[in-house]
């Protein structure tokens, strides 16, 4: 699976600023009134593309490439005061989606109808992690279908055997559209306005943001897209860090007993008896559990999280049901686990499944207020 993303409107929501800080530099250089162009009807919707069939709209003449590197020049610095950090919003869910592709770490690469560099200031005001990825812009071709190409060449060469499966380029224009059918791609539109030109222009699917992560991959992946539970190898060892540093920075802070376990899962889950599974979901690694050995007849059922984008797809469930049968397969009597009441869908799924409170005991986390216990009959 490779995802190659567009910038402008697919993750980051800079359409408006970028038009305005075009057209007010083209005014400066030209001294012509550049009107409201509909980009649609250009042949190449690329910064540089636009620059020279604009300029022989309204000027009457083809653009002298001299004036090319001031008008980049211009345009980046123009930007760069504009869209400061913290000055330029993310479309909702790009970070997450991006930072969960580079976790997994699964193939992307970033192809923008903008100067490179007016595409990297985007993605780094906008808090988006782009850096280690391919960044490919109209510097390297004026086509889209030259930039996407680069893109794919770039992503390729750097992940040489990770690459299989569908290559599904984000778009937010219909020239983003006719570029991935052009290449063969499969295509997910992002209409941030609902003005329905995706849809009209027969997009496959069309969505108004990017948060919802399950809708996504189980469109890449197909209908028969569903959980698989697998056991945990050294190569998946990372996801269990950045499963559960999500939730407990979004709730608590990370411990010290977290730090340990999370950086040596080998040394201080398998190698004391304890097991630790992960839960896939459209070919992503989405979830995670472990069971921490405490006695011959007992497991602490810990470190169980399912990443944001990812909830209420019963991905949660599928987890508790498959450790709370592997623990009974052990031969183990019970589970015990340590919670805090504040997470309430958590404590509802365990109650869903027999845990009882317990009087709660000695606990090397600050976070626990509550000891749950699940006795096998």
């Amino acid at each position: 699976m490779l995802l190659v993303f567009d910038i402008d409107g697919t993750l980051t929501d800079t359409t408006g600023v970028d038009d305005r800080c075009f057209f007010q530099v083209f005014r400066e250089l030209f001294g012509v009134e550049p009107g409201a162009p509909d980009w649609s009807t250009f042949q190449n919707v690329t910064d540089l593309g636009l620059l020279h069939e604009l300029h022989e709209r309204v000027a009457g003449r083809p653009l002298d490439p001299q004036m090319i590197q001031p008008f980049h020049d211009r345009l980046c610095a123009l930007l760069e005061m504009e869209i400061r950090p913290g000055h330029c919003t993310p479309v909702p869910g790009a970070m997450e989606l991006v930072a969960f592709c580079r976790a997994q770490p699964l193939p992307i690469a970033f192809a923008t109808g903008s100067w490179e560099r007016c595409g990297r200031t985007k993605l780094t005001c906008a808090g988006i992690p782009w850096k280690g990825s391919p960044l490919v812009g109209c510097d390297r071709s004026i086509t889209r279908k030259g930039i996407v190409e680069q893109a794919l060449a770039q992503a390729r060469a750097q992940h040489p055997s990770a690459i299989s499966g569908p290559i599904v380029a984000f778009g937010d224009g219909v020239w983003d559209l006719r570029c991935a059918q052009e290449l063969g791609l499969r295509f997910i539109g992002v209409d941030m306005a609902g003005n329905g030109h995706l849809a009209k222009a027969s997009a496959e699917l069309v969505v108004s943001d990017l948060r919802d992560q399950a809708r996504l991959f189980t469109h890449i992946s197909g209908p028969g897209a569903g959980v698989r539970i697998v056991e945990a190898d050294p190569s998946l060892f990372h996801h269990m860090k950045s499963l559960n540093v999500e939730w407990l920075e979004e709730h608590f802070v990370v411990e010290p007993r977290d730090e340990m376990q999370l950086s040596d899962p080998q040394g201080q889950v398998i190698d004391r008896g304890g097991h630790i599974w992960f839960a896939e979901f459209a070919g992503v690694v989405v979830g995670t559990v472990t069971l921490m050995y405490v006695d011959d007849q007992t497991f602490e059922l810990s470190k169980m999280a399912v990443t944001r984008g990812f909830h209420g797809r019963g991905i949660g469930r599928a987890l508790m049901e498959h450790v709370v049968g592997a623990a009974r397969r052990m031969g183990a009597t019970g589970l015990v686990l340590y919670s805090n009441t504040r997470l309430r869908a958590a404590i509802a799924l365990y109650r869903k499944y027999g845990f009882i409170d317990v009087p709660l005991d000695t606990t090397q986390y600050a976070r626990a207020n509550i000891k749950m216990r699940l006795q096998f009959a």
